[in-house]
């Protein structure tokens, strides 16, 4: 009876606590972009002649469909981490994966990318030893095509319509060690090697798997290096003896007995380029040359093969089939020639790629396998920018046009991981800037103010100065007509439009801050983010909508890595110089371990990170060795830690302290002026390192003997079952809004504000046991503050330290879920003394509060918020597992949430509740998941209410935060009219009223 009038009062009532975003709200503070990763398998859909899509697998174990026209992701499957893609096979609307060493099967449709099947190879993942493999099997009839996986000694097949297992068996030849696997039609070859002196081949049936033939070769040239074969047609095998120098061939029919030997010698081919690199064979029968409607090859053809014994020697070789024996056909000595074989039809082309850095071109010749003749109709140069690198990788798709002539695409990788598409064209079709998918070090760097602002500073220096009435005039009147010449230069900047992604410039273009759209914003929240990649490149991003503004790549760089801390990659890069010194330009430094054979140690890159120019003679006085390459500096030594001095130099540089192996300090830059300055600071100024289970102190001392070095002042030990994992610190020159907590009684609970403490996280050694454990230790004094340990939690530790307080999660693996842990550390009730913070003189003893929490999703990153005044709480940022970012109030995670009411705490305190909240209405990203995300970076901005966050990890994310709300900024739907009218009213009420007033009053002093 009174069901219908509940359900209407429901219905009317709920919605009033909807809350969400509107669409028309998304996408207007942040932007998301999504990547893939640098790829490892590159495909070229043959689902149809009209091909759209390009088929990627990459390093970070994603796979993805790519629109071969715009560039943009079509479709994406991202792997786990340890579910790495080992083989990506494709033909027709066959598209199949080999992941996990091998053990994981998948077959995938082509067109939306979802999993069609998924097959379990093996029960136990491979070892890293064990050869795994996989290819396609077509049938006689070439109407079927199935699956065969060769994991150690076990060949298995599988359907590719349904990943159902066909057949098993076991390769049981003793002392047997498989190198490949090919597949021919209707069969199997397994080629290896047995006793390390014969090359053994089984052949079986695709139908049954029964053994067609086995027979051994013996091989006496078989050295301890891999076995390098290939399978030329479909009866030759060829292989390369890197110890004679030889090109051995074999016939796989039945009665074959032995190799028969080609040297390089009889080819008419100089012994010694075989030297200068490692060989390697090619067929012409590669999957991502051959395009759809590709006719099987001539027997002539199908015979071709290439050799490669060093970047200036290159060979296009022949069998003969008569006497098994290799003909030259070609030989290529161009230094960098890079060359690609291709199919279309009966007919088979060769690519020759030449790249010219300094013209930043790149020739692209082809060769007709036919003919041996080169195809002119085809040559082309395409623009190559520098800051892309060589290419490394090209996958070509050729097909017919419809004038019946031939054309092309090629998905195009270079060294900075990037993908193109080149077409018959003289520049790139689209450019994918892939090495964005493995950000390593991020800075959010503020934008300069505009020529005019700049040059307004003049009319303080007016007001200030002591000159007579008539030098003042002057200086305004000067003053001004600066201002005007500038507003007119700016009237003409405002017809260059700002570059888009596509048109990236690099460090030698035109500096893009006299780009009057590219300036400060009114409250600071327009930046200049600078990200630096695992491959070596530098990338300068516009906040606003995420377009590539500048980049740099240097090869040969590599980010420092820590094995004890999970492999953890890292670079150093700092902002030196800001850009509130004008006009001296913006700096930055990017510090880096060098992979390069020339420098042993470590690199440095100086460059202005609102344009991305290089900066040169930065490193003055700096112990260097020679250029490693042009404008990076190589070290001559290998520095372990390093510290940002509180101190600027004459040129209003930042100065950082590196300490090297020696305990050593180097100043960078290093100036006289910067020496001279740290001479003030040299007794105050401390340092710490730590490894393994050992953490040191020391202070950097000056002396004209020795210089700058660091004397040893403490070391803490950890226990020989703990390994250190992490150490974090305080931010430098933290803004501290308040000194205490107010309580329920009216006391103020006063706050342990030590900027030197530091938070060690240990791991234990062993496995069967763990365990993390928390150190807090002053950086100065080497005192340990606190020390928890807790049982069963594993890492990865991520911890956040700020304020006087410190948030960490790790797994507990016994209850199998995250749990978050609280420190709060406090002086007391007394108010601590006046004078700034001195180790020194710390107090003897701190008030600790700890709470454990338990967190409902796993936690990938962490970071907090930050603003200018600190007035604003702080929120703790959770990157999860799921791709989201969570804000959590720091109210939640509180250590003195009590178990009942009552108590003195302070004044809206929650009672203690386990689980901490998670409310999807906090999630910053909304629908935006941000795939393996490795870090959070948090900025304060021009207004005091928000924050600017920066995320990235397989994708990118940048949105604003305001943790208590905009409250220093008029909301956008704000009445403005509303309140001028109320204003313009009451200005006209008051006017009308006193004239009233004073007319009465008027009349009544007459009467």
């Amino acid at each position: 009876m009174f069901r219908a009038p509940v359900l209407l009062i429901l219905t009317l009532w709920l919605p009033a606590y909807c809350l969400g975003m509107y669409a028309d709200q998304a996408g207007i503070y942040d932007w998301r972009q999504r990547f893939v990763g640098a790829a490892r398998f590159s495909r070229f859909d043959q689902s149809s002649h009209s091909t759209r899509r390009v088929l990627l697998a990459t390093t970070s174990g994603v796979l993805a469909s790519i629109n071969a026209r715009t560039g943009h992701l079509g479709w994406r499957q991202v792997f786990s981490e340890d579910d790495n893609i080992t083989s990506l096979l494709h033909r027709g609307n066959v598209l199949v994966t080999l992941s996990s060493g091998g053990q994981m099967v998948r077959g995938w449709d082509v067109a939306t990318g979802s999993l069609t099947w998924e097959t379990l190879v093996s029960e136990e993942r491979p070892g890293d030893d064990q050869f795994s493999s996989a290819v396609l099997v077509e049938s006689k009839s070439g109407k079927s095509t199935a699956i065969a996986v060769l994991i150690g000694d076990q060949l298995q097949l599988f359907s590719s319509k349904s990943g159902q297992r066909l057949w098993g068996v076991s390769v049981s030849e003793s002392n047997f060690k498989c190198n490949f696997i090919h597949a021919t039609a209707g069969q199997l070859h397994v080629i290896g090697v047995v006793n390390g002196v014969d090359v053994t081949v089984i052949t079986y049936q695709a139908t049954s798997g029964d053994i067609a033939s086995k027979h051994t070769l013996p091989a006496a040239w078989v050295s301890s290096k891999p076995l390098d074969c290939i399978v030329i047609g479909s009866s030759f095998l060829v292989c390369f003896d890197h110890v004679t120098l030889s090109l051995q061939t074999a016939l796989l029919g039945v009665g074959t007995s032995t190799f028969v030997a080609t040297s390089l010698s009889s080819l008419g081919v100089d012994e010694k380029e075989s030297m200068l690199g490692s060989a390697s064979l090619r067929s012409l029968n590669l999957e991502s040359g051959v395009s759809a409607g590709a006719s099987p090859l001539p027997q002539s053809m199908q015979m071709l093969f290439l050799l490669t014994l060093s970047p200036t020697s290159q060979l296009l070789l022949r069998v003969d089939e008569g006497s098994a024996s290799v003909v030259l056909v070609r030989e290529f000595s161009k230094a960098g020639l890079q060359l690609y074989p291709a199919v279309f039809g009966d007919r088979g082309h060769l690519l020759m790629l030449e790249h010219n850095a300094g013209r930043e071109s790149l020739d692209m010749e082809w060769l007709d396998l036919t003919t041996n003749q080169q195809v002119s109709e085809l040559a082309q140069t395409v623009h190559l920018p520098l800051h892309h690198g060589p290419p490394v990788h090209a996958c070509i798709y050729l097909f017919s046009k419809k004038d019946s002539t031939l054309g092309y695409r090629i998905l195009l990788q270079t060294a900075d991981d990037a993908l193109s598409l080149v077409q018959q064209s003289p520049r790139l079709m689209w450019t994918r800037e892939e090495a964005l998918a493995n950000i390593v070090s991020s800075e959010l760097v503020e934008l300069p103010i505009s020529n005019s602002e700049a040059f307004f500073e003049t009319l303080h220096e007016e007001f200030g100065s002591a000159g007579n009435i008539i030098s003042a005039f002057a200086q305004r009147v000067t003053s001004q007509l600066v201002q005007v010449r500038h507003w007119l230069s700016s009237l003409h900047s405002r017809r260059q439009p700002i570059s888009s992604p596509g048109d990236s410039t690099t460090g030698d273009s035109e500096d893009i801050i006299q780009k009057e759209d590219f300036l400060r914003d009114q409250f600071n929240q327009h930046r200049m983010i600078v990200v630096a990649t695992s491959v070596g490149k530098l990338f300068g991003i516009d906040s606003r909508d995420g377009s590539v503004q500048w980049q740099l790549f240097a090869r040969g760089i590599r980010p420092f890595r820590r094995e004890s801390d999970h492999g953890v990659e890292s670079y150093r890069l700092s902002v030196l110089r800001s850009v509130q010194h004008f006009p001296l330009e913006p700096l930055a430094v990017l510090l880096a371990d060098s992979g390069d054979a020339q420098c042993s140690s470590s690199a440095l890159l100086f460059f202005n990170p609102i344009s991305g120019r290089i900066v040169r003679n930065e490193t003055s006085g700096l112990a260097s060795s020679p250029l490693m390459q042009p404008d990076w500096t190589c070290l001559s030594f290998q520095p372990v830690t390093g510290i940002m001095l509180p101190v600027v130099d004459s040129s209003a540089r930042r100065v950082m302290a590196l300490l090297d192996q020696d305990r050593k300090v180097h100043l960078l830059p290093s100036t006289g002026s910067a020496e001279t300055l740290f001479q003030s600071l040299s007794l105050s100024v401390f340092i710490y390192s730590g490894d393994k289970n050992l953490m040191q102190g020391y202070q950097l001392t000056y002396s004209d003997a020795d210089g700058i070095v660091a004397v040893p002042r403490w070391q803490a030990r950890v226990p020989d079952n703990e390994v250190i994992v992490s150490m974090v610190g305080k931010v430098q020159k933290e803004v501290i809004n308040s000194l205490g907590s107010v309580m329920a009684n009216g006391s103020v609970h006063y706050k342990y504000l030590n900027p030197n403490l530091v938070a060690v996280v240990t791991e234990s050694r062993d496995a069967s046991k763990p365990s993390v454990s928390v150190y807090l230790i002053d950086g100065v004094t080497g005192a340990t503050v606190y020390h928890a340990v807790h049982k069963s939690l594993t890492g990865p530790v991520h911890l956040v330290h700020t304020d006087n307080w410190l948030v960490y999660t790790a797994y507990q693996s016994k209850m199998r879920r995250t749990e978050v842990n609280v420190i709060e550390l406090y002086d007391g009730y007394s108010q601590p003394s006046t004078e700034p913070f001195s180790s020194l003189s710390a107090p003897s003893s701190v008030t600790v509060m700890a709470q454990s929490y338990v967190f409902r999703s796993i936690v990938k990153t962490m970071a907090v918020s930050y603003t200018r005044r600190s007035v604003t709480h702080r929120d703790v940022l959770f990157g999860l597992e799921n791709g989201g970012i969570l804000s959590l109030h720091k109210f939640f995670a509180d250590p003195r949430r009590p178990l009942a009411p009552g108590g003195n705490q302070p004044e809206g305190t929650l009672p203690y509740i386990p689980e901490l909240p998670y409310n999807p209405l906090a999630l910053l990203n909304y629908n935006q998941s941000i795939t393996s995300i490795r870090h959070i970076k948090s900025m304060p901005s021009g207004l005091e209410s928000t924050s600017l966050v920066f995320a990235h990890g397989l994708d990118l994310f940048f949105t604003r935060l305001a943790p208590s709300k905009t409250f220093d900024v008029l909301p956008a739907d704000f009445d403005r009219l509303f309140i001028i009218g109320i204003l313009v009213l009451l200005a006209t009420v008051t006017f009308v009223s006193s004239r009233l007033s004073a007319r009465k009053a008027l009349q009544k002093s007459w009467k």
